[in-house]
């Protein structure tokens, strides 16, 4: 029988891959106002997510969605001499 401990824990991984690919894909939409964008829509999913399942999954979200975000921007620029 499987541990109702790693059932949870498994469960809130499952909503951590949730909420980063929630978040990644949303990363280019945001409200901007003047020359700013006031509010990033994965910014929401990141308190959605912290609210949801906890600080510690949650904040695993915004690192993993950071990173990716980060990793997919960095590649969109890269230059090719």
């Amino acid at each position: 029988m499987v541990n109702r401990a790693a059932k949870i824990s498994f469960r809130k991984m499952v909503y951590v891959a949730i909420f980063c690919a929630l978040a990644v894909v949303s990363s280019g939409v945001s409200f901007p106002i003047g020359p700013t964008k006031v509010f990033p829509f994965p910014h929401a999913i990141n308190v959605v997510a912290g609210i949801m399942i906890g600080p510690w999954y949650g904040g695993l979200a915004a690192f993993l969605v950071s990173s990716i975000s980060g990793c997919i921007i960095g590649l969109l620029f890269v230059r090719v001499f």
